[in-house]
């Protein structure tokens, strides 16, 4: 995984996100599906997630086919306004589906749309490059009657045909209802902001989209994300959810996985996550690497079990940093190793890979003496 630029490390985790085909059985609204049965409906979504694994595994692998921006993830930070629109760029394909689906009117086995309010949805969605999307549609088996593959008219009736299997229409109108749906109540949420989070059941297609013609998605499943973290993590994973689960903690799920955070009772957020690559990023920057982040305090009270942990745990507690970003900072945590000082900002450290079930056994008999009873 030797990546150049942003839209390759982006592009490859929304590919590992892609809602897994052998999880996808699920109910089906009555709307959704008109005349399919439920069944029929689920195989075109598959058909239709797999057009999207295709258009993901070529921007990982070749983004300059698709014409994709190519900011170099050495000469440019991953929070500069470049890396930024790269990623975004990464969002016009999935969102002409959303944008065809949301105009969408039925006539016969094709779907008709009404151009200027395709390309007002679009627009909307903060999207660019219509025609190339469209004609990056054309490559996938679709047809388009009202359109010469380069300029779209400012008005007039657009005709969409997939005769590989029309059904993928039925999902595609889905899709669009129930974006059309959701969006105004998203963004009537705290903190709502035009974000990759917006977007990413529709482009990871999550069946329970489908299951009822709400305004609201379905939660995230534990079940999808051991999915995304694959054998090598699934076991740890949910083991660390259950443990945390029965000392009375609620699990959420977050954006693409990449941090997932353990809530008390109150609803307040304990500092304890889950994380799978860099949630730092502005978007998803796969390192393909599972981190146990634990809130402790008053280590100097225990250090010498830390200083028996094994080598990979130990660091933690050695490669640690502070920038002092405010002198009545609470969540700056002090504590001495060899003699050293050590200052660790709160809000990150501390992190564990965790290997084994003997390493979760360690990581929280150090949670009972400095997380549990001295939050």
């Amino acid at each position: 995984m030797n990546d150049i630029y942003y839209v390759q490390t982006q592009a490859r985790r929304i590919l590992k996100c892609i809602y897994p085909d052998d999880l996808s059985k699920g109910k089906v609204c009555p709307k959704y599906s008109g005349e399919l049965s439920e069944k029929r409906f689920c195989k075109a979504a598959a058909e239709l997630r797999n057009i999207f694994r295709y258009f993901y595994l070529q921007a990982e692998k070749d983004p300059a086919s698709l014409n994709l921006p190519l900011v170099e993830i050495k000469k440019d930070k991953n929070t500069s306004s470049e890396a930024r629109n790269s990623n975004n760029a990464l969002l016009n394909f999935p969102n002409t589906m959303v944008s065809i689906g949301a105009c969408a009117k039925f006539a016969g086995k094709t779907i008709q749309v009404e151009i200027s309010e395709l390309k007002k949805y679009f627009s909307q969605l903060k999207c660019k490059n219509l025609p190339e999307q469209l004609n990056l549609l054309s490559d996938y088996g679709f047809l388009f009657e009202g359109f010469d593959n380069n300029k779209l008219p400012k008005s007039g009736i657009l005709n969409i045909d997939y005769p590989d299997n029309p059904d993928i229409l039925t999902v595609i109108a889905a899709i669009g209802d129930k974006f059309a749906k959701y969006m105004p109540y998203y963004f009537k949420q705290p903190k709502s902001c035009f974000c990759f989070d917006l977007f990413e059941q529709f482009i990871f297609l999550t069946p329970g989209i489908f299951a009822d013609n709400t305004e609201t998605l379905p939660l995230k499943t534990i079940e999808h994300m051991s999915a995304v973290v694959g054998k090598d993590y699934e076991e740890i994973l949910l083991k660390i959810v259950k443990i945390f689960e029965e000392r009375g903690l609620t699990f959420q799920l977050g954006t693409a996985f990449l941090k997932n955070s353990f809530f008390d009772k109150k609803g307040k957020d304990t500092l304890i996550y889950i994380e799978y690559g860099d949630y730092k990023s502005v978007y998803p920057f796969a390192n393909e690497k599972m981190v146990l982040r634990l809130k402790l305090n008053n280590i100097d009270a225990y250090i010498d079990k830390i200083e028996n942990l094994p080598p990979h745990l130990y660091k933690a507690f050695t490669d640690v940093w502070c920038s002092n970003c405010s002198e009545k900072c609470n969540r700056r945590i002090v504590y001495h190793i060899n003699g050293e000082e050590k200052r660790a900002c709160g809000c990150f450290f501390f992190g564990f890979e965790v290997k084994s079930e003997k390493d979760l056994k360690l990581l929280l008999e150090l949670y009972d003496n400095g997380g549990k009873h001295h939050g």
